[in-house]
């Protein structure tokens, strides 16, 4: 199961659960400040400008 929270004073969230209700976890979250959270790998065919860290 997936659903998406949008909020104002949080930010946007994908999140994956069991389909239970309960125990809904983060997979994707855009915050109000610009920041992108992944849980996971991401995968492109390429990258431009800005920088990568590890």
């Amino acid at each position: 199961m997936a659903r998406t929270v949008m909020n104002a004073t949080e930010g946007i969230k994908i999140q994956k659960g069991d389909g239970t209700g309960s125990g809904w976890v983060d997979v994707v979250f855009l915050d109000t400040e610009g920041n992108a959270i992944f849980s996971g790998k991401i995968e492109a065919s390429s990258f431009y400008g800005g920088n990568i860290y590890g």
